[in-house]
C-alpha cells in the first residue's frame, strides 16, 4: 500500500514538472538558457535553447544553440546549424557567425574552410567587432596554415592505423592507459575509479578509501607492487577544480601525502609518470613558475619528501604541455600550441640531445585532442576525443577514448622543421643528463654564470648588430630559415615598400642606413667571434627578436622565434668553423623572442590599414633582431 502511494506521488511530481515545462514561454526558456550558458553549463543551455525554438523559431536563438552545442563538444551538430543559418544569409545579421563557423570547421579538420571563414570575419564591415575576437580569428588563421602543413606529414587520413579499443572504452571518458610489469590500468569517469585489466580482459575497479563526494581519482602510476602515485581532484565549485598527487598504499587502500611539494592549495599538480629507469617523477602543473597554462616538471623520486624545487623541461611554452611519458630516452607529451593539427597534438623530444620538440604528424594526431601517449613493447596507446562513427548527437558527445596500434616499422621523426616556442634552447645541454644529481644542479638557484666577463662597453659597441626583416618573414610555411634569404626578400620588395610607405624619402634613408648596414654589422660580429675562437677564447652570442604588433601576440612570439633561427643559421652556415667550436662547448647562443611585447605605443596594429601597420617606418623598425657578442677574456 505504501509503495503504491509513493509511486502515485512520484507520478504526480513528474506530471507537475511536465506541466511546468510546457507552461514556459520561448522567452523564459531563452533566459534560462542564457543563465546556464554564462554558468558554463553548456549542456543545459543547449536543451533550454532547444525548448525555446520549439515554441518560437528565432535565428538569434538558433545561433545561440549552435554556440552552446560547440562549447559542449557537439561540433558536427553546431556546424550543421551554422551552415543552415549562413545559407539563409544570416551573415548580414550576426557579427560572429563566421567566427564560430571557423571554429567548427577547424575542429572538423577542414582547415582551408576554417581559414576562409576567419578571413571573412576579419574583413566583415562591422565597426563594433571586439579586438579580442579579431585577435582570436588571426590566431586561428595562423593555426590553419600550420595545420595544413602538419596534416600532410603522414597522408590525408589522421590516425588511420589506430584501432578503437572497444573492450576498454565506454560511453564515459576512458583515458591514460598504463602498464607496470604484468599489471595494466587506465582512468575512467564511469565509476570514479582506476580500472585494472585482469586476465581475460576482465575489468576491476580500484578506489581508495576516504574519498569525499566532491573528489575524483584519476591517473595511476606504480612506484612498486605495494605503492602507487595517483591524482585526487577536488571540486571547489562548478568552475574550479584543484588536483594534487598523493601516495596510494595498495595494501591498506589508504591515501597519504606524497610530500610538501605536492600538498599546496594554490596550485594544481596532476598527470604523474614514473620513469623507473632514471628514478624520476614527471608531472604537470600550473605552478612552480610555469610559462603559462600547464607545464611539465620532474623531480627525483628520492626527494619527494624534501622541499626540493622541481625542474622544468625546456619544451614548456606559454601554451599547455601535459601527459608526459619517457621511452628509450625520448619524451612524449601533448600540447595545444599553434604548430599542430588542432586541439592537443602529440610531440616527441629527445632528452639527451640538443634538439627541439617535433610534432608527430597526422599518423598520430587529428583535429581533435590526442593525449596520454604510451608505448609498451611494440604496442602504442593514445587517448583521443575524435569522432566515432560520425556521431553528432548532443547526447553522444565524443569523450576521450583509448586507441591502440601495432606499428609496422620503427618510430621516426615525421618532421624536422623547428616549429617550437623555445627555439632559443637550441644551444642548451640536455634536459636530463644526470638525473640522480638534480639536487646539486646550480641552475636551480638561478645564479648567473660568472665564467663570462663582459668587455668594455666601448669595445662592446663594435660587436653589436641589428638586422631587419620584411613583414611576416620568415613565413610560417618556410621549411628552413636563413637571414640571407630574408634579406633577399627585402631587396625584392624594396620598391614596393618605397611606393607604399607614407614617408618615402625617410624609408629610403632607413633602408640604406639600417637595413643594409645591419647585414654588414652582423658579418662583422660573426667574423669577430671566429677571430676570438681561433685565439682559444669562448664567446656567447645573444640574439633577441622583435616584431610589429600587426598579428596576434601568440603568432608574433612564434615569428620572433623564426627570426632568431634565421640569424642563428646565417651565423653558423656562413662559416662552418663556428660549428666545430660549438661542438667543443666554446660557443653559447642565447635566443629570445619578445614578439610585440616591447613595441612602443603608437605603432599601428590595424590589420586592414597596411600602409600604417606594414609599410610605415615605425612598423618596419619593430621587425628586427638585435645581436650582441660577449667574449670570455
Amino acid at each position: 500500500m505504501l509503495s503504491k502511494l509513493l509511486k502515485s506521488i512520484g507520478i504526480l511530481f513528474f506530471l507537475s514538472g511536465v506541466l511546468r515545462l510546457h507552461g514556459q514561454t520561448a522567452i523564459q526558456f531563452e533566459k534560462a538558457a542564457d543563465q546556464a550558458f554564462h554558468a558554463k553549463d553548456f549542456y543545459s543551455s543547449f536543451l533550454y535553447y532547444k525548448e525555446s525554438l520549439k515554441r518560437k523559431v528565432k535565428e538569434e536563438v538558433k545561433l545561440k544553440l549552435a554556440i552552446a552545442a560547440f562549447e559542449y563538444g557537439a561540433v558536427d551538430l553546431a556546424n550543421d546549424v551554422i551552415s543552415e543559418l549562413l545559407a539563409d544569409n544570416a551573415s548580414q545579421r550576426f557579427e560572429t557567425i563566421e567566427l564560430y563557423s571557423g571554429f567548427c570547421l577547424f575542429a572538423k579538420g577542414d582547415y582551408y574552410g576554417a581559414k576562409q571563414a576567419m578571413n571573412k570575419y576579419i574583413i566583415k564591415a562591422w565597426h563594433n567587432k571586439k579586438k579580442s575576437n579579431i585577435d582570436l580569428a588571426k590566431q586561428y588563421i595562423d593555426k590553419c596554415a600550420s595545420a595544413i602543413y602538419y596534416s600532410g606529414l603522414a597522408g590525408p587520413d589522421p590516425l588511420v592505423d589506430w584501432v578503437y579499443s572497444s573492450e576498454l572504452n565506454s560511453k564515459k571518458a576512458d583515458f591514460a592507459y598504463s602498464e607496470f610489469e604484468a599489471n595494466k590500468y587506465f582512468s575512467s569517469t564511469r565509476k570514479n575509479a582506476i580500472i585494472q585489466i585482469n586476465e581475460g580482459s576482465e575489468l576491476s575497479y580500484l578506489r581508495p578509501r576516504g574519498l569525499a563526494r566532491n573528489q575524483e581519482v584519476v591517473f595511476f602510476e606504480n612506484l612498486n607492487e605495494s605503492k602507487a602515485i595517483t591524482c585526487i581532484c577536488t571540486s571547489i565549485n562548478k568552475l574550479d577544480r584543484r588536483c594534487k598527487l598523493m601516495l596510494w598504499d595498495l595494501i591498506t587502500n589508504q591515501l597519504d601525502d606524497l610530500g610538501p611539494l605536492f600538498n599546496q592549495d594554490n596550485i594544481t599538480v596532476s598527470q604523474p609518470y614514473v620513469d623507473h629507469s632514471n628514478h624520476l617523477l614527471y608531472f604537470t602543473s600550473d605552478g612552480f613558475e610555469s610559462k603559462g597554462g600547464k607545464d611539465i616538471f620532474y623531480v627525483s623520486l628520492d626527494s619527494l619528501n624534501s622541499a626540493s624545487i622541481p625542474k622544468a623541461l625546456s619544451i614548456n611554452s606559454s601554451y599547455n604541455e601535459e601527459s608526459p611519458f619517457v621511452s628509450d630516452g625520448v619524451l612524449y607529451f601533448s600540447s595545444d600550441r599553434d604548430q599542430g593539427l588542432g586541439g592537443y597534438d602529440i610531440y616527441r623530444y629527445t632528452l639527451d640531445a640538443k634538439s627541439i620538440a617535433v610534432n608527430m604528424g597526422a599518423a598520430y594526431n587529428s583535429s581533435y585532442n590526442e593525449n596520454y601517449y604510451r608505448r609498451y613493447d611494440s604496442v602504442e596507446y593514445l587517448s583521443s576525443n575524435r569522432a566515432i562513427n560520425g556521431s553528432k548527437s548532443i547526447d553522444e558527445v565524443n569523450c576521450l577514448n583509448i586507441y591502440k596500434r601495432l606499428p609496422s616499422e620503427p618510430l621516426e621523426d615525421l618532421n624536422t622543421t623547428p616549429y617550437h616556442e623555445d627555439i632559443a634552447k637550441i644551444n642548451t645541454s640536455s634536459d636530463i643528463e644526470k638525473p640522480i644529481e638534480i639536487e646539486q644542479e646550480s641552475d636551480l638557484n638561478n645564479e648567473p654564470d660568472r665564467s663570462v666577463i663582459l668587455v668594455d662597453e666601448e669595445v662592446l659597441e663594435d660587436y653589436k648588430a641589428t638586422v631587419y626583416f620584411p613583414n611576416n618573414i620568415p613565413a610560417q610555411t618556410a621549411t628552413a630559415y636563413n637571414y640571407s634569404n630574408c634579406f633577399e626578400v627585402y631587396e625584392d620588395l624594396i620598391n614596393y615598400y618605397l611606393n607604399s610607405c607614407p614617408e618615402m624619402d625617410d624609408f629610403e634613408s632607413f633602408y640604406a642606413a639600417e637595413v643594409i648596414a645591419g647585414l654588414k654589422a652582423l658579418d662583422k660580429l660573426r667574423l669577430a667571434a671566429i677571430e676570438y675562437l681561433d685565439l682559444g677564447k669562448s664567446v656567447m652570442i645573444e640574439i633577441d627578436a622583435f616584431t610589429s604588433p600587426r598579428a596576434s601576440s601568440n603568432y608574433n612570439m612564434l615569428l620572433g622565434k623564426r627570426r632568431c633561427e634565421a640569424v642563428y643559421n646565417y651565423i653558423f652556415e656562413r662559416d662552418k668553423s663556428i660549428s666545430k667550436y660549438m661542438g667543443l662547448g666554446a660557443v653559447i647562443i642565447n635566443c629570445n623572442s619578445f614578439g610585440e611585447e616591447r613595441t612602443p605605443t603608437g605603432v599601428s596594429s590595424d590589420f586592414l590599414d597596411t600602409m600604417a601597420s606594414v609599410y610605415s617606418i615605425a612598423a618596419s623598425k619593430e621587425r628586427r633582431v638585435e645581436c650582441r657578442l660577449v667574449i670570455d677574456l
